[in-house]
């Protein structure tokens, strides 16, 4: 969405994006950040509204819920079906068909939800420091919570780049002091991201062959 599209639309138009964004591919950042876009409302609502919901259903007000009805998928335990959880005191305490709710408050789930472990997103793009103006920490790692992620793994493509210590310990700081989920960072392999950790000379950028030992032994066995 760029801003000339925009100006084909009504003047009241209002610009909204479920999150996350990938500016300036699919949105300008002069759409997103417009007068008359409401996409980091949505975003800042949407956790709200979701994390509301799971304190809910955490136990919020009851310190024992009991969630009927949902679909249960864990891959860990091997299940996908409908059952039943049973949530004391902010853990789960049981998981399967026909639980008692004894004192539990009981919570129908939906039709069609989808009750899981939280997603882990091995590859997103915090963009902080340096590139602020794209993403930040917060931003980021609120819209994975609101996509029901629960962790995430942010590549070091980062201003400065995240290729040593200092880098990831302001990741880590930014991620505890304003992230909503876990955040690992992933370091680069090289300084600065180059293709080599050292320069070299246009006769020796192509790699050396190599033979397995294994494989020559055969090959001369034959």
């Amino acid at each position: 969405m760029t801003p000339e599209r925009v100006r084909l639309a009504r003047p009241d138009v209002i610009i909204m994006h479920p999150g996350p964004m990938n500016r300036g591919v699919e949105i300008a950042s002069e759409v997103a950040d417009a007068p008359n876009s409401v996409i980091l409302d949505q975003v800042a609502n949407g956790v709200a509204v979701r994390m509301a919901v799971l304190y809910l259903l955490a136990g919020g007000l009851s310190m024992t819920r009991l969630l009927k009805g949902g679909r249960v998928i864990d891959p860990a335990q091997g299940l996908d079906g409908a059952c039943d959880v049973l949530i004391e005191n902010g853990r789960i305490a049981a998981v399967g068909r026909g639980l008692a709710s004894g004192t539990a408050a009981v919570v129908e789930v939906p039709h069609g939800l989808v009750i899981c472990p939280g997603f882990i997103d091995m590859h997103v793009h915090l963009r902080e420091p340096g590139q602020e103006h794209k993403e930040t920490i917060e931003t980021g790692t609120a819209a994975a919570a609101a996509g029901g992620f629960t962790a995430v793994a942010c590549m070091p493509n980062t201003a400065p780049i995240n290729d040593n210590a200092s880098v990831t310990r302001f990741i880590r700081d930014r991620a505890a002091e304003s992230g909503v989920v876990r955040v690992y960072p992933i370091g680069a392999v090289t300084k600065d991201r180059r293709a080599s950790s050292s320069p070299r000379s246009a006769s020796s950028t192509r790699p050396a062959a190599w033979r397995c030992p294994t494989t020559a032994g055969r090959s001369r066995a034959r």
